[in-house]
């Protein structure tokens, strides 16, 4: 498997856990359809739904955070805007160039989501 769930990426949170398994199964749908070399647009409707999906955990995760400290609302809704501005543009990039993906996009795809994730966890527990 390109990424798969572990314990260790629980941040507790029965429904944070879920969204973040989501995701991580939306990213090993991507990395399949492109070793498989399956069309473009298949691969662009996998990254379309996980960046839609992306903004809706977002926007429950940050119904999570306490109200009473705007700093680590502040930090993470910044975080959240990041990440969906890196998927967004991969998406825009790819759609306009019409070649699919890089090897290296899929990865950085990874990496940003397990990064998304430890931030989560440091944040929410």
């Amino acid at each position: 498997m390109f990424i798969e769930w572990t314990d260790n990426l629980s941040t507790g949170n029965p429904m944070v856990d879920t969204q973040h398994r989501k995701l991580i199964d939306l990213i090993e749908q991507l990395n399949t359809a492109f070793e498989a070399d399956r069309p473009i647009i298949t691969q662009l409707a996998i990254l379309d739904e996980f960046v839609a999906y992306l903004d809706i955990h977002h926007k429950f995760e940050e119904q999570l955070f306490p109200s009473e400290d705007p700093t680590i609302i502040d930090e993470h809704m910044e975080e959240h805007t990041k990440i969906h501005n890196l998927f967004s543009d991969l998406l825009k990039r790819t759609r306009q160039a019409g070649t699919g993906f890089e090897a290296q996009d899929i990865a950085d795809l990874k990496l940003i989501l397990l990064d998304h994730i430890l931030e989560d966890l440091r944040d929410l527990t």
